[in-house]
């Protein structure tokens, strides 16, 4: 069978039907091909090797070709096609045989496009950041299972990673492929949350047992603090620790919220007593006729927008805020970059931009003695915005639990900060640490890193004080001079004529701070991306710690059983950018600890007992596996 292509669109929809790979389009390669072929007979086995997949067959082909033509070109130097393995191998050959001066690079190697991919396809984006965080919650459970004798569900929760690491592909996580792409993704995210769901009842059953009225409770979360839970509990009533101890409660909309003292990587056990509850004093004095609320951290204002005018740290005497400007600015810039639509973010999307307009006054949802929410509400074209302001008692955190029905072409979706900070790099989290980038636009190479990627925290501090902007599903970021913005959705139109069309809810927040950031900033972003998980009417069998650490300076990225041994792995990082010394124990048996490395081969060291002694340099990763 042969076929003749009159358009690119007709070429796109032959080379897609013969594609054996599920992928994505490019448009390089549609367009490319397409001027290449048309017009012209074409068989089955061209529109295979040609059209589908960024970077795939087309291109591919094409970059070779041009390569071998490169060659009989006099003057062009010859380039040999190698892998990859084969030319870092020369790399390190080169540098041991070596006594002369060898120029490095220290820092990241900014790719200076394609910023649109670091918020395009918010849906897609949650669900990886949510999937990675219940995995962390649930293989740790499972661990705790494992050596008390029970099932480890191995199967499920490696079916589950490999649906989350197939769609960190680069046209699936990146928001750039096309519409069928992310119908297929949600599907297979919903599967893959229902295998962590059945291994986390799988750990339940083996390590809780019925009781009524108990909450059992677990955090994966690696610093210990105080948490406000949510418990979903009607009666009237009050709750209490094992050991007599009650804890501080407020019934709220869909339960309690009760403040819980968690611990590393440890179960914990809620008694709930049916009993007279007695009235607390509301922790805020919220004023709606002048715009501002009173709170144990805070005065904060807002003008009849609803933008915050006034935050002031009454703690330390600081605004937050640069006097004459504002906070929480909803901010709409028009995204027409010149190409590739979902991919791209362009400098000159800042000389467009309209900020949303709150449309219904201002309400009290909850002044409880924990904490109070206000509810905003805003509208901008064909768009609701809905966010719920939350200020707390025990945490200097301010949330924006936000939910917006987004119906716009071509617009991106920011939340500015305008800070009193003065300084000239900002930082922001990264997998395994932290990464500083310049405020300013001193040259070429800081003013292209006008949007930069981040994942769950963004910092902006001088040397007595500072904000950090915290997020639960989102990535990019930008930071000039002493505005802070966070970039919440990117309708784009091609390849996906619907992106980020409908309802999404997301959190961010932030923490003004005198402390370092990684005291405050660090902590609460993983306070609000691991919060804990609530079972009712069970109770723990045994509330022994699985993992303990004697510093905050560590955080563990990984609990899980081998893949080939009958042991527990353990995976951290030192998060503080510095030289760290600490112990590792646990309140189980451990019969012996020794380190290894990411593939799980062991290394030299060896410690027999319950404890190893662990040094850590700046940022630096160590694995260990625990043999009980």
């Amino acid at each position: 069978m042969t076929y003749f292509i009159d358009t690119p669109t007709e070429w796109q929809d032959a080379s897609s039907n013969f594609s054996t790979y599920n992928g994505t389009m490019n448009p390089h390669s549609v367009l490319g091909s397409w001027n290449k072929f048309k017009n012209k007979e074409l068989s089955k086995d061209v529109l295979v090797s040609y059209g589908y997949g960024d970077g795939g067959g087309g291109v591919n082909r094409d970059m070779l070709e041009l390569r071998r033509k490169m060659d009989k070109i006099p003057g062009l130097p010859h380039v040999k096609t190698d892998r990859a393995g084969n030319f870092f191998k020369k790399i390190h050959q080169n540098i041991e045989n070596t006594d002369k001066y060898v120029a490095t690079w220290d820092g990241e190697l900014y790719l200076e496009y394609h910023r649109g991919t670091y918020t395009t396809q918010a849906d897609n984006k949650k669900y990886n950041r949510k999937l990675e965080n219940l995995l962390l919650q649930v293989e740790s459970l499972s661990s705790v299972s494992y050596i008390l004798g029970g099932e480890y569900a191995q199967q499920k929760l490696n079916d589950a990673w490999e649906c989350v690491l197939l769609h960190q592909f680069h046209d699936i996580i990146p928001g750039s492929s096309i519409r069928e792409v992310y119908e297929d993704s949600k599907v297979n995210y919903e599967k893959a949350k229902v295998n962590i769901e059945d291994a986390k009842q799988l750990a339940w059953d083996s390590l809780t047992k019925e009781e009524k009225d108990t909450y059992a409770l677990y955090s994966a979360n690696t610093f210990v603090s105080d948490e406000l839970v949510l418990i979903e509990e009607n009666r009237e009533g009050n709750f209490y620790l094992e050991n007599g101890e009650k804890l501080e409660s407020k019934k709220v909309k869909d339960g309690y919220i009760v403040c819980v003292p968690m611990d590393c990587f440890k179960g914990i056990n809620i008694l709930f007593k049916s009993e007279k509850t007695e009235d607390t004093t509301p922790l805020s004095n919220v004023n709606l006729d002048k715009n501002s609320i009173e709170t144990p951290f805070y005065s904060i204002k807002w003008n009849k927008e609803g933008q915050l005018e006034t935050i002031f740290d009454k703690e330390n005497s600081k605004n937050v805020l640069r006097q004459g400007q504002l906070g929480n600015v909803l901010e709409i810039y028009e995204d027409k970059p010149l190409c590739f639509d979902a991919w791209d973010i362009d400098i000159f999307h800042k000389e467009k931009k309209e900020i949303a307009n709150l449309v219904k006054p201002v309400e009290i949802i909850e002044n409880g003695s924990l904490r109070t929410v206000l509810r905003f509400e805003y509208k901008y074209n064909k768009s609701t915005i809905t966010q719920d302001m939350i200020v707390y008692k025990l945490s200097r955190r301010i949330d924006f639990k936000t939910t917006v029905d987004w119906h716009e072409k071509q617009r991106l979706l920011k939340a500015g900060f305008y800070t009193d900070i003065r300084s000239t790099k900002a930082t922001y989290d990264i997998q395994f640490g932290h990464v500083e980038r310049p405020t300013h636009w001193n040259t070429s190479w800081d003013w292209a890193k006008f949007e930069v990627c981040g994942h769950k925290w963004a910092d902006l501090s001088d040397n007595s004080y500072g904000v950090s902007l915290l997020n639960d599903c989102k990535y990019g970021y930008s930071i000039k001079d002493n505005v802070m913005n966070i970039s919440l959705l990117k309708s784009s139109k091609h390849p996906d004529y619907a992106a980020d069309m409908g309802i999404h809810n997301f959190t961010y927040a932030i923490v003004p701070h005198a402390n370092s950031f990684v005291d405050e900033g660090v902590i609460e972003a993983n306070k609000l991306n691991l919060q804990p998980i609530v079972i009712k009417d069970r109770k723990w069998n045994d509330t022994r710690a699985i993992i303990k650490l004697d510093t905050n300076k560590v955080q563990i990225d990984a609990v899980k059983k081998a893949e080939n041994e009958d042991c527990l792995v353990v995976r951290m990082h030192e998060c503080h950018d510095g030289r760290v010394n600490f112990n590792l124990s646990s309140e189980y048996n451990i019969n012996k600890i020794v380190t290894c490395n990411l593939l799980e081969r062991q290394d030299s060291e060896v410690t027999d007992g319950n404890q190893m002694n662990i040094s850590l340099r700046p940022f630096g990763i160590k694995t260990v596996k625990l043999y009980f």
